[in-house]
């Protein structure tokens, strides 16, 4: 809370929660209340993301999606036929 504090009196254009405990985000909810964006991150999942969204954040990273992402293996390039 004490950072926060200080990127509130910095001015800061958006705060990044990371890896906060979800009463810790309500806090921090309550003390900026609406005057600079913020984003949670870390250990988010889509499960705990629908439980914190109406907490009053404005932006979630849920990393979960692209942890197990596979990758496609693909060419772009282009061959001409005679």
């Amino acid at each position: 809370m004490e950072e926060l504090k200080e990127a509130k009196e910095e001015g800061v254009e958006r705060i990044m929660l990371d890896n906060w405990k979800d009463e810790d985000i309500d806090k921090a909810v309550a003390f900026v209340n609406g005057g600079i964006p913020i984003e949670v991150s870390g250990n988010m999942t889509v499960e705990r993301a629908r439980k914190i969204a109406g907490c009053g954040i404005d932006f979630i990273s849920v990393g979960s999606i692209t942890h197990s992402f596979k990758s496609a293996d693909l060419s772009l390039l282009i061959q001409t036929v005679d």
